[in-house]
């Protein structure tokens, strides 16, 4: 498998069937490598703030954890704009879903949108993505942005976005 030249590991797992993400294994870390605790962080976190707002809310990065995630000062500036601009504009209920969408999975892929910005990404930085299906589904939504940092969560999702009009 060719791997994609990032800057950055993003860490996936599971098999998503969209040729409009990228692959499992990307520069440093192989999908099967998302350790069990990873997973079940990830999970419970994707269960809490699934039609929770509130929750969601608490994931905003702070400034200073965007200057970590982001490479360089100008990028910081326009991941703040896009911070501020997604958090403002959550619905009432959070990630909206469909009823029978109740399984969890650690998504196998992200959008491409994030090789074509890895370089506004400092290295070293992982990002992980969720998948919410209904069960026997192999099709969902995919919710990405989940970066741990210091023993906390935050998240900025579609965070590839930000640079996407440089």
């Amino acid at each position: 498998m060719n791997l994609l030249p990032l800057r950055f590991a993003i860490v996936l797992a599971a098999l998503f069937s969209s040729s409009a993400l990228l692959p499992a294994q990307i520069n440093i870390l192989p999908a099967g490598e998302v350790t069990p605790a990873i997973r079940q962080a990830l999970t419970t976190l994707a269960a809490r703030v699934r039609g929770n707002r509130e929750a969601l809310l608490r994931l905003r990065p702070s400034a200073g954890q965007i200057l970590r995630i982001a490479a360089t000062a100008e990028d910081a500036k326009l991941l703040t704009i896009y911070v501020e601009k997604v958090f403002s504009s959550l619905p009432a209920g959070g990630i909206l879903l469909g009823p029978r969408q109740t399984e969890i999975q650690v998504a196998a892929g992200l959008s491409s949108g994030y090789a074509d910005a890895a370089a506004h990404f400092r290295p070293g930085i992982t990002i992980y993505a969720v998948k919410y299906s209904a069960p026997g589904d192999i099709l969902g939504a995919g919710i990405d942005g989940f970066i741990p940092m210091d023993g906390v969560w935050v998240m900025s999702p579609s965070a590839w976005q930000a640079f996407s009009n440089r």
